[in-house]
């Protein structure tokens, strides 16, 4: 994984990160902040990496990304070191990575994310939702009323969302 991770820096030899990237990610930061501590330790790291397709990270690879990535020295990752790894981190399009994103979601492989399969992501990260609440979730995205959300339905939401 090593090269896997590299951050895109400005001319100015910083990675770019506005107000607008940490709000972005304040939600998903504290999915992966399971202790509620306010920061991401390396154990949680291997979590957020294995979530954006980092799936075999050792943990030299994981301090590594750590070391690099933590500005406060804290051995953890703060929401500002977060988003700089989110927004920062080369890879594929971001359409491309809402694609890997629904595949992830798309438990059963029939090309829709139904609320069965958001709840089971969802719960084992920390959520407590139940599946009324992940109903209404899924209603925000699905377009067709079918009461599931297929690839463009999605890769739409996401791009509302970040836009």
């Amino acid at each position: 994984m090593g090269d896997d991770i590299q951050l895109r820096k400005k001319r100015g030899g910083t990675p770019s990160i506005t107000e607008a990237d940490i709000e972005r990610y304040k939600d998903v930061f504290k999915m992966f902040d399971k202790n509620k501590n306010g920061r991401i330790s390396l154990a949680e790291l291997g979590d957020v990496l294995a979530s954006i397709g980092q799936l075999k990270t050792s943990d030299v690879e994981l301090q590594t990304v750590m070391d690099e990535l933590d500005s406060t020295r804290s051995g953890g990752l703060q929401l500002r070191d977060f988003s700089k790894l989110m927004t920062c981190t080369d890879g594929p399009s971001r359409t491309e990575e809402y694609r890997e994103v629904f595949r992830v979601l798309d438990k059963d492989g029939d090309g829709f994310i139904s609320a069965e399969d958001l709840r089971a992501v969802l719960v084992p990260l920390g959520e407590r939702l139940s599946l009324e609440d992940v109903v209404e979730m899924i209603k925000l995205a699905d377009k067709e009323g079918n009461g599931m959300v297929d690839e463009e339905e999605f890769i739409e939401i996401m791009n509302k969302e970040c836009d």
